[in-house]
C-alpha cells in the first residue's frame, strides 16, 4: 500500500512525491513556517497532519499527538523568524485542531494548543479543521468553540457552502475559508440567492443581464451572462477570473448578512428565508434566459 502513497508521515515531517515531475519534497514544521514568513501571509497555519474519516481511531490518537508535538516546533521557529524579521509586521499563527470525529480528542487539542506556550509565544488564533463530516459539523465546532478562549479568533478551514456557514456560525466559527466559490468557478458554476447556474449552458447565450441581479461585484457590473459565456466557450482564461470574483462576493455578502442578522437577533429569521430560496432549486437553479 505505501508504494502507491503520495505522502508519507513520520514523526520529523512529510515526504511527497511530486505529480508534475515525480520529484520528492520534504516539508517540516520547520521549512513550513520559513515558507509562509517569507510569503508574507497575515495568518499563518501550524503545521498538522491531516486524517480521514477512515483512519481508524488508534492512528487518529497517534496523528493528534504528532500534531502536538509539531504545533511546539512551529511557535519555537515562529517566534525566531519573528525577531529575525521585526521590522515586518507581524504575522498571526494559528494552531490547528484536530481529532476528527471523536469529541474527547478534539477537546484535548483544543486544551493542549490552547495553553501552549514556548518562551512567550502563543497561537494568535485557531483553526478547526480535519475530518469533519457534513451532518456533524455543527456539533464538532460546537465542542472547540466550548474549550477554546474566547479572545482569540476561531477559523474553520475548508468550508463555504451557504447551511454550513450557518451552522458554523451557530456553533462560534468566526472566519472561514475554501476553494469552492473558485472551484466551482472555474468550471462555470455561478452562485446566486435562488441557486447555482452554469453559465456556459445555451440558455444564456444571448442573455445580457448581469450575473446575479443587484450584485455589486466587478463581474456583475461589467459584463454580461451572454458574454461570460462565450468567453468559456472560447476557452479564455479570463472565464475563470470573472466567475470567480462574483462567487467569492457572493459568499462575503452572505457571511456579512449572517453576521448582522446575529447582532440584530434575527438570525433564526435570516437563515429561513436564505435557505428556503437556496432549496427551493436544491442548491442548483437554471433561469429561463431573457
Amino acid at each position: 500500500a505505501d508504494r502507491d502513497r503520495k505522502a508519507m508521515v513520520d514523526d520529523d515531517g512529510v515526504t511527497f512525491r511530486s505529480p508534475l515531475n515525480g520529484d520528492l519534497h520534504r516539508f517540516t514544521p520547520e521549512v513550513s513556517m520559513s515558507i509562509q514568513h517569507r510569503l508574507g501571509a497575515d495568518v499563518m497555519m501550524a503545521f498538522d497532519e491531516l486524517t480521514t474519516l477512515f483512519n481508524t481511531r488508534a492512528y487518529q490518537e497517534e496523528a493528534l499527538e504528532r500534531t502536538r508535538r509539531w504545533a511546539e516546533r512551529c511557535l519555537t521557529e515562529h517566534r525566531r523568524l519573528s525577531a529575525e524579521r521585526a521590522e515586518r509586521p507581524y504575522q498571526a499563527l494559528y494552531g490547528v485542531i484536530q481529532g476528527a470525529q471523536y469529541e474527547d480528542l478534539r477537546r484535548r487539542a483544543c486544551r493542549d494548543l490552547s495553553s501552549m506556550t514556548v518562551e512567550g509565544q502563543r497561537f494568535d488564533g485557531f483553526g478547526i479543521g480535519g475530518a469533519i463530516e457534513k451532518a456533524n459539523l455543527g456539533t464538532i465546532v460546537g465542542w472547540c468553540a466550548d474549550e477554546l478562549p474566547q479572545d482569540r479568533p476561531r477559523h474553520l478551514l475548508g468550508i463555504s457552502e451557504p447551511d454550513d456557514l450557518f451552522a458554523a456560525c451557530r456553533a462560534g466559527a468566526d472566519t472561514f475559508d475554501c476553494v469552492n466559490p473558485s472551484r466551482v468557478a472555474r468550471n462555470a458554476a455561478i452562485y446566486t440567492a435562488d441557486g447555482r447556474y452554469n453559465v456556459n449552458t445555451a440558455p444564456f447565450r444571448h442573455d445580457f443581464r448581469p450575473l446575479e441581479p443587484g450584485c455589486d461585484c466587478y463581474t456583475c457590473t461589467h459584463v454580461t451572462r451572454a458574454y461570460l459565456h462565450h468567453l468559456f466557450k472560447a476557452k479564455e482564461l479570463l472565464a475563470n477570473t470573472l466567475a470567480t470574483i462574483h462567487n467569492e462576493r457572493w459568499t462575503v455578502r452572505l457571511v456579512d448578512g449572517i453576521r448582522a442578522a446575529m447582532a440584530n437577533g434575527e438570525l433564526d429569521d435570516f437563515e429561513a428565508e436564505f435557505m428556503g430560496r437556496w432549496n427551493a432549486y436544491g442548491g442548483r437553479l437554471v433561469p429561463t434566459a431573457r
